[in-house]
């Protein structure tokens, strides 16, 4: 939809603006025609949902004041090296647990996630959030996993000890 193209135009609780200290064309949408604004549309694409007199923050297209609630979110990845499969490569240099353990005691947060300061400074990308939480969780399969190897080579130990008692 373009401005001027008519639509905004034939609905009766639309607004389009321009003016001269307005650097926007922009369709408004009003609340039955008292002119509290509850949308705007800009020239450049930014929609803004809410008090239409707010600036969409950073360089986003959609700003939704008070939030959005919805039953699914789907988020794109550009490339496969933004997922967390690289966790699985033979060359993975997988933190060692006492050095994960000194990591969390000096910063308070895992390695590679943000600590909750910086998520109320500057927000998360959900994208990106869940590749790194999907990287932990692999992280910790591969934690488990090589746990299980020394859990059974114990085993094997311990049952070698048994069958030497006992022959005795």
């Amino acid at each position: 939809m373009k401005l001027g193209d008519g639509v905004g135009e034939s609905l009766p609780a639309a607004h389009r603006t321009k003016g001269p200290t307005d650097p926007f064309n922009q369709l408004l949408i009003n609340a039955n025609n008292t002119f509290n604004q509850l949308m705007k549309i800009s020239k450049d694409g930014k929609v803004i949902i809410g008090d239409a007199n707010l600036t969409s923050p950073y360089n986003y297209k959609l700003y939704v004041q008070d939030g959005i609630l919805t039953e699914r979110v789907k988020v794109a990845i550009k490339t496969s090296l933004d997922w967390s499969d690289f966790v699985f490569a033979d060359d993975y240099n997988l933190m060692p647990l006492h050095e994960l353990s000194s990591y969390i005691e000096e910063h308070n947060h895992l390695p590679q996630i943000p600590s909750a300061e910086e998520v109320v400074k500057n927000g998360i990308d959900l994208g990106e959030m869940n590749a790194k939480l999907l990287q932990k969780i692999e992280e910790l399969t591969l934690y488990m996993l090589e746990q299980q190897k020394q859990m059974d080579k114990q085993q094997e130990e311990l049952n070698a000890i048994k069958a030497a008692l006992q022959k005795q």
